[in-house]
């Protein structure tokens, strides 16, 4: 299969609108990045393979992992997609699977610093989907298990999300001179920052659904305190019990936010396709934010956590003039900041 066709066809079917923010890079800043996350689905279309065990799927996950680390075996890619594939109800899905030794081989044509960071941030993503097998009990069982403190939800939140972050700005620092000079330490805590923010966002806009296979990110002990228990999330009616809840995490995903907002004003003005695929993101999360906390039955799965698409194309054109100017981009952010509910 061409690379071309896998840096396009494959991952836009598989990556969503996501997609837009990867077409939007400079194009020796989006093939690491594309490559590290047409890796990262592959992982997570194995963990997420819910027709076989969680310790199966951990066999396979940490069999991709070792082919990812080394140069891939063909043998030991096969038993994944022999195992896998035919699972798959989604058939972008099966196909990323099927294409998984020409997507494993596409790392092996990175220059090899940006080999080892995508190994890294590959490595790291695995670890965070190995904390959804092996804490949280299977689908099929029923039950609904939430992490004990904040400290493990902070925890995992950097393994899949802002992880990331890091390894964005390490990608951007190596490919574009115009980052040179940016304070290394401080962009990538500020990356990290940016991550768990859209993660945090993921978790309160999908908190529902994740319920209802058994998960509940959301700290158990602020739970007691609201005199709730992980399962008595998946009562829609008992959404107005658990408001502060979503407050308090509304306000923490929002000061993750600011950093998020901090390192798009540190990119310059004349880097107009790396600050877009910044802005994106930020714009996007901080609606969808908005639109959660409307909702006075957060917790139904039928209740609208998402942005409507229409405004995600409104958004998308007027980005592209108002870009240039952080002013108005803050403002921008602000606005969308007051339109989160918080009472």
């Amino acid at each position: 299969m061409e690379k071309s066709k896998l840096l396009t066809d494959i991952l836009q079917s598989v990556s969503r609108s996501f997609y837009l923010t990867l077409r939007i890079l400079p194009v020796n800043i989006r093939e690491p990045i594309s490559v590290a996350y047409l890796l990262a689905r592959v992982a997570d279309t194995i963990a997420d393979t819910d027709a076989i065990a969680a310790e199966k799927r951990l066999h396979y996950l940490r069999l991709f992992q070792k082919q990812v680390m080394e140069m891939p075996n063909e043998k030991s890619l096969q038993e994944i997609v022999d195992n896998l594939s035919e699972q798959q109800t989604n058939k972008d899905e099966q196909y990323l699977l099927k294409s998984i030794h020409q997507v494993c081989m596409l790392l092996y044509g990175l220059w090899p610093d940006d080999q080892a960071r995508v190994k890294a941030v590959v490595a790291t993503l695995i670890q965070g989907m190995e904390i959804d097998l092996t804490y949280f009990p299977s689908e099929k069982e029923g039950a609904v298990k939430a992490f004990k403190t904040e400290f493990e939800l902070d925890n995992y939140i950097y393994h899949v999300a802002g992880c990331v972050g890091g390894f964005w700005t390490e990608v951007v620092m190596a490919h574009e001179p115009a980052l040179h000079d940016w304070n290394k330490k401080h962009n990538i805590n500020l990356g990290i920052n940016f991550g768990k923010a859209l993660q945090l966002t993921n978790i309160l806009r999908d908190l529902p659904s994740d319920l209802r296979i058994g998960r509940c990110y959301l700290p158990d002990y602020e739970l007691i305190l609201q005199g709730l228990k992980p399962d008595m999330l998946l009562k829609s009616e008992n959404s107005c019990k658990a408001r502060p809840l979503l407050i308090a995490w509304l306000q923490t995903t929002i000061n993750y936010y600011a950093d998020a907002q901090q390192y798009f004003t540190e990119v310059p003005r004349h880097c107009f396709r790396l600050r877009l695929s910044v802005l994106w993101p930020i714009l996007i999360g901080l609606a969808t934010l908005a639109e959660i906390s409307k909702s006075e039955r957060w917790l139904d799965p039928e209740s609208p956590g998402k942005v409507a698409r229409r405004w995600v194309y409104g958004m998308l054109l007027c980005s592209i003039p108002l870009s240039f100017s952080n002013r108005l981009v803050v403002w921008w952010m602000n606005w969308l900041r007051r339109k989160i509910v918080m009472v």
